[in-house]
């Protein structure tokens, strides 16, 4: 066996260092877990001061229920990774025409622990009487790189 020239070496350091980077990249690269989708609704009245509010205990859906325009109502998203998860990256997504009167944080944090989050329906006063829907997304990501730290 011959010795390696300096061609050779620069080739190795080359295909390490494209490996390092590709390895690094997956590892930090965040990854998407498990989106939540949440329907969304409510009743906008024609009828002044109405508000007709739907139980706060339903988990899996935002049901507004009932408001005259200028009102604000709050409903809450539990945010909960687990115990034993790492910490999480969140952000939302709003889809339908109830879009135009959701207010959630926007962007994303991180989350460690539970959480509850505040999701408002605010209907302006010049809002048109009707029903309006949509969906709320709660997209989770993590790095295989928290993950794998979560390992130890």
């Amino acid at each position: 066996m011959g010795e390696l020239s300096d061609y050779d070496i620069k080739k190795v350091i080359l295909f390490i260092g494209i490996f390092l980077v590709i390895i690094i990249s997956v590892l930090i690269y965040p990854i998407e877990v498990h989106p939540i989708e949440f329907p969304a609704k409510v009743y906008v009245s024609d009828k002044p001061n109405f508000i007709d509010i739907k139980n706060e205990g339903e988990r899996d859906a935002l049901d507004f229920g009932g408001v005259s325009p200028g009102y604000k109502i709050e409903k809450f998203i539990n945010l909960d990774i687990g115990s034993e998860s790492p910490p999480a990256k969140v952000s939302f997504k709003v889809e339908g025409n109830i879009e135009q009167f959701i207010e959630i944080p926007s962007g994303s944090f991180v989350i460690t622990e539970p959480v509850n989050v505040s999701v408002y329906a605010n209907i302006p006063k010049r809002t048109k009487p009707g029903y309006y829907s949509g969906k709320v997304t709660v997209k989770y990501s993590l790095s295989l790189w928290r993950k794998f730290l979560n390992l130890f």
